[in-house]
């Protein structure tokens, strides 16, 4: 009887495999495709929600610029008490009138400015603005009876919510920077004391700590021109920096310095460019947008005349090796540069009014 042999040939196996390696090449190919495009849809993803959200962390601070509850620029009378020449605390411009200030509401630098120790440093060669506004406490005055002291009522007390440990009391702590107004004046201070005096919130302005105040008595039967009536508001007085530096993953970010602490908000922020519109016919619409060297060498008064601001950001993905070759691109009007890696990187750009100037 004749033996049958079963099974492949060595012919037959080579092209079992070889018809393998082709199918397995296709999927092996569909697959580093499928995570590239992946790869790629992630990174535009992620540049633009970082984006987006700079510019709304920056727009929201930029629109309340120069806020100061019911008064306005116009109301011809404000004033500190706040002693020194820091820039920290030296929240006013002295306008063209004589004796006559105004809010500093927004100041661009290309280097940190004197009286700021950010940490970490601002990246070289980019810009920075500094915004101030009055913020996060409204309460009404409830007596102005003694010359170093307001009195409001006491709502909310948030235990340990202050710097110093002490209870935060309606948003007010010791040390804050505030503002007083009744809409027809206006004055910034050093609230040196903030307690709880028998259900009542007791501020005081005396010349104690740092800044301190002068004068430090002022208000009261004593002095019926500094008086402010009961109702008037007290708010926070904030500068806020918005700032470029190297972020906790050793690559650049957005950080945000406020009541002299720095936070790094968002990563990948590369570069930052702003320009600021100009009023220069008194219509209170831009006429012309300058870098802030342009307007320091226009004079000190002429940052009152700003009304918006032109923000462009440079924001680069997390991620590096996503696009296919290194990006050639232009930043705010420079030269056509090459990027110095994969990352994949795209420009925003928004204008952002100061309501308070357009008003």
């Amino acid at each position: 009887m004749a033996n049958i042999q079963k099974g492949f040939s060595l012919v037959e196996l080579m092209i079992a495999i070889t018809l393998g390696l082709v199918l397995m090449a296709g999927v092996l190919q569909m697959f580093i495709g499928s995570k590239a495009a992946y790869t790629n849809q992630r990174a535009v993803a992620s540049v633009q929600e970082s984006g987006r959200l700079a510019l709304e962390f920056m727009t929201r601070d930029i629109r309340m610029a120069g806020y100061m509850g019911c008064a306005s620029r116009s109301i011809g009378s404000i004033e500190s008490t706040i002693k020194g020449t820091n820039f920290q605390f030296d929240m006013l411009d002295e306008t063209l009138v004589p004796d006559v200030f105004a809010l500093d509401a927004i100041h661009g630098f290309t280097a940190e400015p004197a009286g700021y120790d950010l940490s970490p440093d601002p990246l070289p060669d980019t810009d920075l603005f500094v915004v101030t506004l009055a913020r996060n406490a409204d309460v009404s005055l409830t007596k102005d009876k003694e010359a170093a002291n307001f009195f409001t009522t006491l709502n909310v007390s948030e235990a340990g919510a202050c710097p110093n440990g002490d209870a935060r009391l309606d948003g007010l702590c010791t040390n804050d920077i505030l503002l007083v107004t009744d809409c027809k004046k206006a004055r910034i201070f050093h609230a040196t004391k903030v307690d709880n005096a028998s259900g009542e919130i007791k501020i005081n302005h005396d010349g104690s700590g740092t800044p301190g105040n002068f004068p430090t008595s002022w208000g009261g039967a004593s002095s019926p021109d500094d008086h402010f009536k009961d109702g008037a508001q007290i708010l926070k007085m904030e500068r806020v920096i918005y700032y470029l530096a190297t972020g906790r993953s050793g690559r650049p970010s957005l950080w945000q310095h406020v009541g002299g602490v720095s936070l790094e908000i968002l990563e990948g922020v590369e570069d930052m460019a702003i320009t600021y519109g100009r009023d220069t016919n008194g219509d209170k619409v831009p006429d012309t947008y300058n870098t802030a060297a342009e307007i320091n060498s226009a004079g000190a008064t002429t940052w009152l005349a700003v009304s918006s601001v032109r923000l462009q950001l440079l924001v680069q993905s997390t991620d590096d090796n996503v696009v296919p070759e290194k990006q050639v691109y232009s930043f705010a009007g420079s030269d056509p540069k090459k990027a110095a890696d994969l990352r994949l990187r795209q420009i925003f750009v928004s204008t952002v009014g100061i309501r308070s100037r357009l008003d």
